[in-house]
């Protein structure tokens, strides 16, 4: 079943609770491939009653999130490709119970304040704990991803305490570690599970969420250099040897982030590494997530 938008989708979704099914929800940016699909499988397992919503990503005005975070104070560079999610609606309907064509919304005026003070209070405050440069979105010093954090969890609480309850949320650890943190708070704040699943791979190895938008050029050289050894050699990886194979194997190419964690975070127990690779001369950007046995 489609709908335009969570107000339509409200009284749906209330008849399935109160059929006495778990409701579980899975958000896409835009246009499905084939890891989002692998999301929206597992998430069948999960719950009952399977909710997603797509919409027009990166438009400003017909992407309420990325209103949202403007207004927060972020720039959302990211949001530079904008994709439509016409191409692959019927894959969607097909792999879910409902599918919302629309952003998730923004709080109204009317409730800004009550929707900011609870995620002050189960959210921006907490995080902090884990991330010290986590900033409040208060202080002026509110980075691009601070914002998409901050406003995904507003927009959340709104449709949580506004539109409908949601049982079981699912999502990728590509994002980084900030996916583990948000299973531990999200939890807190809203009583939900939080299913986090692996990265889908490419028969190459690559990430396919990531390599959507490089070119043909960037696939074979990133799967070049996988050819001849993993991103991650080891749980001690450093940022500077890790740098130093890239600008070997990799010409071209940069570190555009490099963060190492250990198990007790992830809680999988296993050290965690997020990176980001880029390609000024291309634009170009490869976003990956590895789980890595510390070494002894």
């Amino acid at each position: 079943m489609i709908v335009k938008s969570w107000g339509e989708a409200a009284p749906i979704v209330q008849e399935a609770i109160d059929q006495g099914k778990v409701v579980g929800y899975g958000g896409l940016g835009a246009k499905a491939h084939e890891g989002h699909l692998f999301i929206l499988q597992e998430l069948r397992k999960n719950c009952d009653f399977s909710i997603c919503h797509t919409g027009i990503f990166g438009v400003p005005g017909a992407d309420p999130e990325l209103d949202l975070c403007r207004r927060l104070g972020g720039r959302m560079m990211y949001y530079a490709v904008k994709k439509d999610y016409k191409e692959t609606l019927p894959l969607l309907e097909e792999n879910c119970d409902l599918v919302i064509t629309s952003g998730r919304p923004i709080p109204p005026k009317k409730i800004w304040d009550d929707i900011m003070l609870f995620t002050q209070d189960k959210y921006i405050t907490p995080y902090r704990q884990y991330k010290k440069e986590f900033f409040l979105p208060v202080n002026g010093q509110i980075t691009d991803m601070d914002a998409a954090l901050v406003g995904s969890f507003m927009s959340f609480a709104n449709i949580h305490q506004n539109y409908f309850r949601i049982d079981v949320r699912i999502s990728s650890w590509k994002e980084g570690i900030r996916r583990f943190i948000d299973k531990k708070l999200w939890e807190s704040a809203f009583g939900i599970k939080q299913v986090l699943v692996p990265i889908v791979r490419d028969t190459d190895g690559l990430c396919i969420s990531t390599t959507q938008d490089l070119s043909q050029k960037d696939k074979e050289d990133l799967a070049a250099f996988l050819k001849k050894e993993p991103f991650i050699v080891s749980g001690r990886e450093t940022e500077e040897g890790f740098t130093k194979r890239i600008n070997r194997l990799l010409p071209g190419w940069s570190i555009g982030q490099f963060e190492r964690y250990s198990g007790e975070l992830t809680g999988v127990g296993s050290v965690y590494f997020h990176i980001r690779l880029i390609n000024p001369i291309r634009s170009g950007a490869y976003i990956d997530s590895f789980f890595v046995e510390e070494d002894l």
